[in-house]
């Protein structure tokens, strides 16, 4: 067989190269520990400096580093070792509900739900940093410690309640249902008449006086309708009492009134009542399925509506009228911010105004009550789901829908009687009794937030316009809004911080409160808006101080408001490092300057010009004003 060919070469290689000695070898190429994400998900080279790579820099786009390169074996060492200890700690848990009595479960079950509201923080405590649920911009931090930084806000602690139900209070067997004991009941009771019936009128104070004793003291006469209706009282007033009735109370509540809804006879204005308080109890909860609650109370009601409104009794007419008009109150509020369609019809929307014309016939001098609050409350929330509407049906809208909107709420304010404007309430001489005052101001928070909310998307629809643009293009179309909005609606955000500084201070503030959260986080977003717009236009630093000093109180409300709200926590999640952001620049402009170069608002010679670092802070304050509350509710 014929050998194979030699493979080797005929000659010797050489022992030197053939290249000559002089030649400069190229170092070997830097190896990058961790990309931006940008760079990444194109699959391009990142040099891995911070906080702003050089290609984004020369491309324009957003940079953001994650806080953790995950393909680090001591990264996923430690990811195991937290998750053995979870499992480790189920497995204890899931041991200690194993007793020998059924009973005993059930109590250490008590006690573990009971735990499950975090227990207020130090009010000296620091504001952590890299919040979770927020990207950073960069591996370094941005944040800075309470004693450099006066306006670094730290989660608060509230002075208690003088009333606090304990929690060894045990059911209480009536015979027809196992309740919490009488005074834990009536305190629940009495929260929810002294906090929200001037704003959502179920029932009044006499009536549920009389529904308590009458359940409690076992009358012959009680029916499943009185324990159902005393339950849902309860249940929405023991979220009124944050921290003050046990989680095994709130929860018997919601279940008696839930279970016993089928039971009940056809009496359509028991149910109404009962969808009203349950979807409130959903609200503070931030449950989604609150929009179920108030649809089936809208479908009960329309199914009796012409023979109500043919009833002859004039008193139970009204009364009729006013539970609805607090059912349709609701839909407008869960509809402008759940962003869904109004379910009330045009004849709906008559019958309430027939009831307004009734009521201001019984007030012929406008005094203040809670019947001519609870008109005017429905009034604005209305116009606040109105403004939703337009936005939600229209994909652009220009600026003469915004001053006609705007008109519309101009016109809501100018109407309202002197007893009910913000100066009556804020002047030493005004006169108005607590249970009326709140909820006055909750009335101007709503029409505040509603002029902010048109703000607002007018800027969102900016950035969905722009978003086939370069960032740079975004951020100069933000700046091109005219001068005069942005200084009408930076006016509105820092009254509304007055009034959330104003409830705050007399201690009026409900940690769980929609309206109160809300006002906040709306605040706080065109604040910043407004500061990083004055740092880009070099305004006086005095101007800037000043909007951020009441974006300090508004985080403080809603730190508070985190310690028990799912819905304030995230947002809290969303603002802080943004505010720590923006604080560090407003301290250090020049360091970001030198970290990534600016660029010019527009192409005419010496006009201002934006860093980097505050451009990406105005895109991520665009992208809060169009969160969608369904990614913060439960």
């Amino acid at each position: 067989m014929a050998s194979l060919p030699s493979l080797r070469p005929n000659r010797p290689l050489p022992e030197t190269p053939p290249w000559p000695q002089s030649r400069v070898v190229l170092p070997p190429r830097r190896k990058i520990s961790l990309a931006c994400t940008n760079c990444r998900s194109k699959k391009i080279r990142c040099d891995g400096t911070t906080p702003f790579c050089s290609e984004c820099i020369r491309s324009g786009n957003r940079c953001s580093y994650e806080n953790v390169d995950k393909r680090k074996t001591e990264t996923w060492r430690l990811a195991v070792n937290d998750l053995e200890q979870k499992n480790q700690q189920l497995e204890s848990l899931i041991q200690s509900l194993k007793c020998n009595s059924f009973p005993d479960a059930v109590e250490r079950l008590r006690q573990l739900r009971g735990d499950l509201v975090p227990a207020p923080q130090d009010r000296h405590e620091e504001l952590p940093v890299g919040t979770p649920g927020f990207s950073d911009t960069s591996s370094c931090s941005f944040g800075l410690v309470a004693s450099i930084n006066p306006y670094l806000v730290a989660p608060v602690e509230r002075p208690s309640a003088s009333r606090s139900v304990s929690d060894d209070d045990a059911l209480v067997d009536l015979g027809y249902a196992n309740l919490p004991c009488e005074d834990m009941t009536r305190h629940a009771v009495n929260a929810f008449i002294g906090c929200g019936s001037a704003l959502f009128h179920v029932m009044s104070q006499e009536a549920s006086d009389e529904l308590l004793q009458k359940v409690y003291q076992q009358d012959p006469d009680v029916t499943q309708s009185d324990i159902c209706q005393l339950c849902a009282l309860a249940a929405v007033g023991s979220q009124y009492c944050t921290n003050e009735i046990p989680a095994f109370a709130k929860e018997t509540y919601y279940q008696h009134a839930f279970a016993l809804l089928d039971q009940l006879e056809d009496d359509d204005l028991v149910h109404m009542r009962v969808f009203i308080c349950l979807a409130v109890y959903l609200v503070m909860l931030k449950s989604t399925s609150a929009r179920t609650m108030t649809a089936s109370g809208l479908n009960v009601a329309r199914a009796h509506m012409h023979i109500r409104l043919q009833d002859t009794n004039e008193e139970d007419r009204l009364e009729w009228a006013r539970v609805y008009r607090t059912l349709a109150c609701t839909e407008c509020w869960l509809s402008s911010t759940l962003g869904y369609e109004l379910g009330l019809r045009a004849d709906e929307i008559k019958l309430i105004d027939e009831l307004a014309e009734a009521e201001s016939a019984m007030n012929p001098n406008n005094e203040i009550n809670i019947r001519i609050i609870q008109r005017y409350v429905f009034n604005v929330a209305f116009l606040s789901s109105q403004v939703y509407e337009c936005f939600r049906c229209s994909d652009h809208l220009c600026m003469d829908d915004l001053h006609a909107l705007s008109a519309q709420l101009d016109t809501w304010h100018r109407e309202l009687p002197p007893c009910l404007h913000l100066s009556s309430l804020t002047s030493g001489e005004s006169n108005t009794s607590d249970r009326v005052r709140r909820p006055l101001l909750f009335m101007h928070m709503i029409h505040i937030s509603s002029h902010i909310t048109l703000y607002e998307r007018v800027m969102y629809s900016t950035l969905k316009e722009a978003l086939g643009t370069s960032d740079k293009q975004m951020i100069r179309e933000v700046f091109r809004l005219p001068a005069d909005a942005i200084r009408i609606y930076g006016s509105f955000a820092q009254q509304l911080a007055r009034i959330i500084k104003l409830l705050y201070d007399e201690e009026a503030v409900l940690a769980r409160c929609w309206l109160t959260i809300h006002a906040s986080f709306h605040a706080t977003i065109v604040l910043l808006m407004l500061a990083t717009q004055h740092l880009a236009l070099k305004i006086p630093q005095s101007s800037i101080l000043k909007d951020m000093e009441h974006v300090r109180v508004c985080l403080k409300v809603l730190h508070y408001c985190a310690q028990y709200d799912i819905a304030a926590m995230r947002l809290v999640d969303i603002i802080t490092p943004l505010f720590n952001r923006l604080w560090q620049m407003i301290e250090n402009p020049n360091d970001f300057d030198k970290i990534a170069p600016s660029f010019s608002l527009a192409d005419t010679p010496g006009a201002p010009r934006i860093s980097a670092g505050l451009a990406h802070v105005v895109h991520q304050l665009l992208a809060a004003m169009g969160l969608r509350y369904q990614e913060v509710w439960v």
